[in-house]
């Protein structure tokens, strides 16, 4: 009867030993699949930081026309001034042809605004996503 318990014993040892090694091995390709999985979003979380740069980069130089539009704007105010009916006529042009400009460019940079706007949620979206499963594998 010793000896048989010492079996039952040996035996149940060596599986438990087994279901072990089974849940470690288990364990081990679950890290990795996340550690690949993170790797991934950090990449996509990366190619969104340089997207908005560039978008931002690009806001930035419609920000500068618009500016410079403004300003063009304003000089020919200024020239519009003077008594001279030709300068009156090329002010009026001139204010026509800024005025589209100034509402294209307006337009334009809504636009990029939204983008941005959109890739800044999308990035936060991402790394909510990315402490999330760093959360759920440090669990």
């Amino acid at each position: 009867s010793i000896a048989s318990m010492k079996e039952n014993s040996d035996h149940a040892l060596a599986e438990s030993e087994a279901q072990t090694t089974a849940m470690r091995e288990a364990l081990v390709g679950e890290i990795s699949r996340l550690t690949a999985e993170m790797s991934k979003y950090a990449n996509e979380v990366e190619e969104l930081q340089e997207e908005k740069e560039e978008v931002e980069g690009e806001n930035k130089k419609l920000h500068e026309d618009l500016t410079l539009a403004r300003r063009d704007a304003e000089r020919a105010r200024l020239e519009g001034t003077m008594s001279n009916e030709e300068t009156t006529k090329t002010l009026q042009n001139t204010r026509s042809r800024l005025a589209s400009e100034l509402e294209e460019m307006q337009h334009k940079f809504d636009i990029e605004r939204n983008v941005v706007d959109h890739q800044k949620s999308q990035i936060d979206n991402l790394k909510s996503e990315l402490e999330g499963q760093q959360e759920d594998s440090e669990a």
